[in-house]
């Protein structure tokens, strides 16, 4: 889900493939080591920094537009 209102605003498709995850016996609220090498150590600090704080440019778009927010953007995931 790349964001409604950034799927607008660059105007492309919001949603992308879906990969099933490696990682099965994962459950919400287990901690996790991410490692990243070039690009991804940015994708990274990108991915934590939604997990944690959300996007306001998305939650604005949603709260105008409606429509769906993937829990992604909403932040609160520490």
């Amino acid at each position: 889900d790349y964001g409604a209102a950034h799927a607008a605003k660059y105007g492309h498709e919001r949603y992308g493939k879906t990969y099933a995850g490696a990682y099965k016996d994962w459950k919400p609220g287990q901690k996790i080591h991410l490692i990243g090498h070039s690009m991804g150590g940015q994708t990274i600090r990108y991915l934590e920094e939604l997990l944690r704080h959300g996007s306001p440019e998305e939650v604005d778009y949603q709260k105008q537009h409606g429509g769906d927010l993937s829990p992604l953007y909403k932040g609160g995931q520490d």
